[in-house]
């Protein structure tokens, strides 16, 4: 089936939906917004529910096991982000969420957990860094407070901060961008949503000048971070223990797009 154009010049956000099938959306500007579906059975595109903005996030969720869909957030300017939500079984669309507990911060990094809730972290206000954690639930339809993310370098987008659910239900962020005098700025922290307890690792510091381009998790629960550091991409094995890392094998001289974990212990790149 054909399917409307996606403009020139977009930010593009693809995730899995409960039914495996996967949405896309694009946004060449804020009135310039869409999403396709993607059915790996039938092999065939479809134009999704229209978006209400520009969705700079865009993570799964589940409800329960017929109630599944995703969580895209919008970033306003002057207003703040905006979150909304649309799942499958409804024909209504995307409706918003009830406002997020701090409405105010950018560049957040939202983290979909197993059980169907979205764990968002850090952002930064006035361009500082913010500690606030909050938990979506899809089935209550409510944001909860959680307590606060580490203050040094706290997760945000901007510095390529990255978010991952472990096997033991911890959450690892890892992660940082170079800052105009061209030192680091990493992160390696855990949140325990079972204590709702954060802690951090000086470990996992990279060295001055790289970049975390993204982060996955294979099959076996071993998070790798690709990284891109004078003109060169590299991938490293995390500890989840220790949030020490391991310089992986790993070479390519195409520009890395994204990974994705594709099953039996095996990273899709895109490049």
């Amino acid at each position: 089936k054909s399917v409307s154009p996606i403009p020139k010049a977009v930010d593009v956000n693809a995730i899995t939906l409960g039914d495996n099938r996967v949405l896309v959306s694009y946004a060449a500007t804020s009135a310039s917004t869409g999403t396709w579906l993607y059915d790996p059975i039938l092999d065939r595109w479809a134009d999704g529910p229209s978006v209400p903005g520009a969705c700079g996030s865009l993570v799964p969720v589940a409800a329960s096991a017929t109630e599944f869909g995703a969580l895209c957030l919008i970033e306003a300017p002057g207003s703040g982000p905006a979150a909304y939500l649309w799942l499958v079984s409804t024909v209504v669309g995307w409706s918003p969420t009830e406002p997020m507990i701090r409405a105010n911060l950018y560049r957040r990094v939202p983290v979909p957990l197993a059980d169907g809730r979205v764990l968002v972290a850090g952002g930064t206000f006035g361009g500082a860094p913010a500690t606030d954690a909050e938990l979506y639930d899809p089935k209550t339809k409510k944001w909860t407070a959680l307590a606060s993310a580490p203050s040094a370098s706290t997760p945000s987008s901007q510095d390529r901060h990255f978010g991952t659910e472990l096997f033991d239900k911890r959450v690892l962020f890892f992660g940082g961008a170079p800052a105009k005098d061209g030192d680091a700025r990493p992160l390696t922290a855990f949140y325990d949503p079972s204590a709702n307890t954060w802690t951090t690792s000086s470990a996992g510091v990279l060295p001055a000048g790289t970049y975390v381009h993204s982060l996955s998790t294979t099959s076996y629960g071993l998070p790798i971070a690709f990284t891109f550091a004078k003109g060169d991409f590299a991938a490293v094995g995390i500890d989840t223990v220790t949030g020490n890392w391991k310089q992986l094998a790993f070479a390519s001289q195409r520009t890395l797009m994204s990974a994705s974990n594709a099953g039996r212990n095996n990273v899709l790149l895109f490049t």
